[in-house]
């Protein structure tokens, strides 16, 4: 097995035509212990996709969708596309044949290896979960981070002394947020003082918490307040805050999705004419992937605020 060095963002994990109970259990668990997990039912939107994720790693169910063959020609194509062999790629299979899955191990570069089906589910996640932590899927962060900028669907204020005051959330964890005000002159933080009447909007719910002032930065002439969460936040509202999180990121990458040519290529014929996909136009492929360095880099500031705090 192959091994990468933790990008410090970590990296994502997609399951191509995962069966349910990866989808039930697998991925549900790793989203709960804060990996950045992805499901794609559709091949032909994966390798249109991947290709804006080059550190992705994907793991691949076989036993149904395309043929065996199908398949197997499929991952080969990985490796003959300069824009998809940097993906790590791993098989998952319930009933191949071993003479089969001789062939995909001899003959394919699956640096996740092959992960069969049968056994007790908790048994396949330790195995995908001992693979991706091996090759940085968490990378140096502990939380999965949402960009909130421009989106109408979380808000937040806290009150003090009889007063409201609106906040503008930049950033969202299971950790806390980072935020600015809407009128900064109206409040003035001090750094380790404690804010116990916060309410965050998320979709329809409305969560109540207490955090504590981590730090007060200035950037690009405005005051960003980290505030994590204190250990009064209980375990049901982390949960709605991290369905909300992951959910709003799948959203974000179907209509990513959306934009893509899909994959036509047939997969029947060994060696098939070069593969039909392509990006969206270069300008709006440009756009997206500076949106997603541009998240990144703001997430990164955040990383030392979390380190100290867990669930």
């Amino acid at each position: 097995m192959e091994r990468r060095d933790a990008a410090i963002l970590g990296r994502k994990v997609f399951f191509l035509n995962p069966p349910l109970a990866i989808t039930n259990h697998v991925l549900e668990s790793l989203k709960e212990q804060q990996y950045e997990v992805y499901c794609l039912e559709d091949y032909k939107s994966a390798k249109p996709l991947l290709k804006m994720f080059p550190d992705a790693l994907c793991f691949i169910f076989i036993d149904d969708l395309l043929t065996l063959r199908e398949w197997y020609n499929y991952i080969k194509s990985f490796e003959e596309d300069d824009e998809l062999k940097s993906i790590f790629i791993g098989v998952i299979s319930a009933r191949i044949r071993p003479g089969d899955r001789e062939k995909f191990l001899m003959n394919l570069k699956l640096p996740g290896g092959f992960i069969p089906l049968g056994g007790p589910v908790s048994e396949v996640l330790n195995t995908i979960k001992g693979i991706i932590d091996v090759n940085g899927a968490l990378g140096k962060r502990k939380y999965i981070r949402l960009d909130c900028s421009n989106n109408p669907n979380i808000s937040a204020y806290f009150a003090e002394d009889l007063k409201l005051y609106d906040v503008n959330i930049q950033y969202l964890s299971t950790a806390g947020f980072t935020f600015t005000m809407k009128n900064p002159k109206l409040y003035t933080f001090q750094k380790k003082s404690v804010i116990s009447n916060i309410c965050i909007n998320v979709g329809h719910r409305t969560i109540p918490v207490e955090g504590f002032v981590y730090e007060i930065r200035q950037i690009d002439g405005k005051e960003i307040i980290i505030l994590l969460f204190t250990k009064g936040i209980d375990s049901v509202n982390r949960g709605v805050i991290r369905k909300f999180i992951f959910s709003t990121l799948n959203d974000r990458l179907n209509d990513m999705i959306s934009m893509l040519e899909p994959d036509m290529r047939d997969y029947s014929i060994e060696g098939a004419a070069t593969d039909s996909s392509e990006k969206i136009d270069s300008l709006e492929a440009n756009e997206i992937l500076n949106k997603i360095d541009e998240v990144e880099e703001l997430e990164n500031e955040t990383i030392q605020a979390e380190a100290g705090n867990t669930e």
